[in-house]
Formats: C-alpha cells, structure tokens, sequence
C-alpha cells in the first residue's frame, strides 16, 4: 500500500511540474534546455523514470487496470534507456525545433496522464 502512496504524490508533483508548463511554457522550455546541458541532471531524470517503472510495477496489482500500469512501466523503463543514449547535440536539436504551443501540448498530456495514473491507483 506504500507504493500507491509514494507513485500517488509523484504523479501530483509530476502533474504539477506539468499544469506549470501549461501556464508558462515558454519559462518551462527555458527551464528544460537549461537542465538538458547538465549531465548530472540527465542521469537524475534517467534514475526518476527507472524508479517510476518499479513503482508501477509494484502498484500494478493493485490497482483498477494492472495490465496499463505495467504497459506504462516498460515505457517509462525503456524511455529511461534511451534518455541516457542519445547524444547532447540531438537533445539540443529538438529543444530547439521545441516551440511554446508543442511545450504546452506535451504538458498538457503529462496532466492528463498523471491524472489517469492518479484515478487507476485510487
């Protein structure tokens, strides 16, 4: 039962972050290629995503759809992979080509996700 709890208040504060960038993303885009250029930063989050998988995985069973949370932990797995793969020079490239009104899509699915994610824990 610890686990939702713990997965609950980082979806809230993941959702926040995300109802943020939705309000200010031309601050949001800022903050994320000032992070991007800090290999530390890229390691924390790549660390983040590994520790949201295992706790969906151990949520999954549960919860109200066991099969999407552990569909959802394998991406977040395999995104965290791939985060610490691909070079500087392509995350500054799309950072780049990243405009204010696609910040503020992705942050818009981010709420909408960690609000999903919220309501199958509940």
């Amino acid at each position: 039962m610890a686990f939702e709890h713990t997965l609950i208040a980082l979806m809230a504060t993941i959702g926040l972050y995300c109802a943020w960038g939705t309000v200010r993303p031309a601050l949001c885009l800022e903050h994320l290629r000032i992070m991007s250029v800090r290999k530390p930063a890229r390691r924390a989050v790549a660390i983040l995503r590994l520790i949201i998988a295992g706790l969906l995985l151990l949520a999954a069973p549960t919860s109200r759809f066991p099969f999407v949370l552990q569909a959802l932990a394998a991406i977040a797995a395999l995104k965290s992979i791939i985060g610490l793969l691909i070079s500087d020079d392509a995350t500054d490239r799309y950072l780049n080509e990243l405009t204010p009104g696609k910040v503020r899509t992705f942050m818009a699915v981010g709420c909408v996700s960690c609000a999903a994610i919220i309501y199958i824990l509940l």
